[in-house]
């Protein structure tokens, strides 16, 4: 068989057409393509389950590109609605938005899909996703010719619904031979429980400059899921909680229900506040998508969805108590979490038990938590003292530098950068160059070229005295930004890497460094604040 014959067989379409796709496929639920060679189109119908024998019984379409507009009729007073049309229950789930050219025609998904769904629209791709547990998943994705939406939404649509969805289908193909060369005619058809279809073979008689076509016309069922999908059996994923006397890991599950609560030993179970200690580097996930997930000090949220406590005080470890991992959790997300499992190391931090156990208010003495919180302090006080940010707030775009600011959990070079690109960010792009000029009073302002040396003179004119070289370490820090992050790596990196020991330190150990120092600059600019408001309190 040569390749126009298949073609017009339209083989390969039909052999789509009977293959059922797997539940997480996308499919093609509408689409409309036009060339010279073929001409396609699929469109849907919603269809209740006593009429879908009537609907698949024959080829011809039920329902069009244009229906599922309301309609009414009025007679003898009174009037009969039509949601969307028809009088027989069938509904769109695709509408065509068509205003006869004097406006662009466009596609919606039926808005009861969407609400019931719950889904998300990202006008920039024209997608919708599924948020579940923080987690995204693409259900529609809409195309300038084509609409895609995954099998299981639909079926657990149709399940509720109690209806089917009808995939009309009319495909033709058109070649410049004529019948006769291509030995094709008459008709075939074809019908099972969830496929009908007929396949006809006709000439253009001179009205195309195509001789021969065939039209594929029919419709493909699609049906809702049979179990109750209301019902949903929780899952908890089992972690390590000890090593036994012969070496070999203690595991035992994250269900609260069968874990001990501290008050009763009934169970003779380990108990809901058993530690499980992971890897630093289950944070960074969450780091890294700081628009849905936030950590603060003891704490992990996924925006108002869902959030844990969490020991996130020490260097190389996080710990969570295991009864936590069960009720805060969904079983994909405890799947994550046991991937970075580890034997048990040490014990919860000082801060954690006293926070936890002994239900004490008691600041974290970890760098990242101190550092945000004299951030902020130093936010609330320049604007209270001076009336004016000494630091500009960081916009909403750049909100990320700061969320993600943290001790790094690994010695990767890519986060050691990152993180001084987004603390220079902080510490020195943000400083408030034009109130800063109105604290200058023996230079040309305009002579002073960047932050740092506008900041110097600062000092020099209001007689703050930097004891702890704090200019020096800004320059130091701003040379290793431009030198990393900001340029390709050269003699100027290997350079200022000595100034930091980057050479006989890990990049972890380094940037903890650095971290604890800029907390020592916060300290800095909170004494600047209030030494040039003495200076203008004697100045009045």
């Amino acid at each position: 068989m040569n390749n126009e014959v298949e073609r017009l067989k339209q083989i390969k379409t039909i052999d789509y057409l009977k293959n059922n796709p797997k539940t997480s496929e996308m499919i093609t639920v509408c689409s409309s393509e036009v060339e010279e060679q073929f001409n396609k189109g699929i469109y849907p119908v919603l269809v209740p389950k006593n009429i879908t024998k009537k609907i698949m019984s024959g080829t011809t379409w039920n329902f069009n590109y244009y229906n599922g507009y309301p309609e009414f009729f009025e007679e003898d007073g009174k009037i009969e609605y039509f949601p969307y049309g028809d009088n027989q229950g069938l509904e769109p789930l695709v509408i065509t938005r068509n205003f006869n050219d004097i406006k662009d025609e466009y596609i919606e998904i039926s808005q009861e899909f969407i609400l019931f769904h719950h889904l998300y629209y990202e006008p920039k791709e024209n997608k919708y996703y599924k948020i579940i547990d923080g987690n995204e998943y693409l259900v529609i994705d809409i195309n300038e010719d084509e609409v895609k939406i995954r099998l299981k939404e639909i079926k657990e649509f149709l399940k509720v619904k109690n209806m089917h969805l009808v995939l009309q289908f009319d495909m033709r193909e058109h070649s410049l031979k004529k019948l006769e060369e291509l030995k094709l005619s008459g008709n075939d058809s074809y019908k099972d429980d969830s496929l009908v279809y007929r396949i006809n073979y006709g000439d253009f008689g001179g009205f195309s400059t195509n001789n021969a076509f065939s039209r594929l016309l029919g419709k493909k069922l699609i049906t809702p899921f049979q179990k109750d999908i209301s019902k949903k059996e929780n899952k908890f994923v089992e972690y390590i909680i000890e090593i036994d006397n012969n070496g070999d890991e203690i595991l035992f599950t994250s269900n609260p229900d069968l874990l001990s609560n501290g008050f009763s030993s009934e169970k003779n179970t380990p108990d809901y506040l058993t530690p499980v200690f992971f890897k630093k580097e289950v944070l960074d996930k969450y780091y890294n998508q700081p628009s849905k997930y936030s950590i603060s000090t003891s704490m992990l949220y996924c925006g108002s969805l869902w959030s844990m406590y969490i020991d996130n005080h020490q260097d190389n470890i996080v710990c969570v108590w295991l009864g936590d991992l069960g009720s805060s959790l969904s079983y994909e997300e405890q799947l994550y979490w046991r991937s970075f499992n580890i034997e048990p190391t040490g014990s919860i931090s000082k801060t954690y038990y006293e926070q936890q156990i002994l239900a004490n208010f008691t600041e974290s003495d970890y760098p990242e938590h101190i550092f945000k919180h004299k951030y902020n302090l130093l936010l609330e006080t320049s604007e209270n003292i001076l009336g004016w940010n000494f630091l500009l707030p960081l916009s909403k775009e750049d909100e990320h530098y700061f969320t993600s600011l943290r001790v790094p959990s690994t010695n990767e070079q890519k986060n050691f950068d990152e993180l001084v690109l987004a603390l220079t960010k902080i510490l020195l792009d943000s400083l408030n160059e034009k109130e800063l000029n109105k604290l200058i009073k023996s230079s040309n302002i305009s002579d002073i070229k960047g932050s740092i040396n506008r900041l110097e003179k600062v000092l020099e004119d209001n007689q703050i005295v930097d004891d702890e070289n704090s200019i020096v370490f800004l320059r130091n820090v701003q040379n290793l930004r431009s030198s990393s992050s900001a340029h390709r790596k050269g003699k100027n990196y290997q350079k200022i890497a000595k100034e930091f020991g980057i050479d006989n330190k890990s990049l972890s150990n380094v940037f903890t460094e650095i971290l604890n120092k800029s907390i020592k600059i916060l300290d800095f600019y909170l004494d600047i604040i209030r030494q040039v408001n003495k200076t203008l309190e004697r100045n009045i």
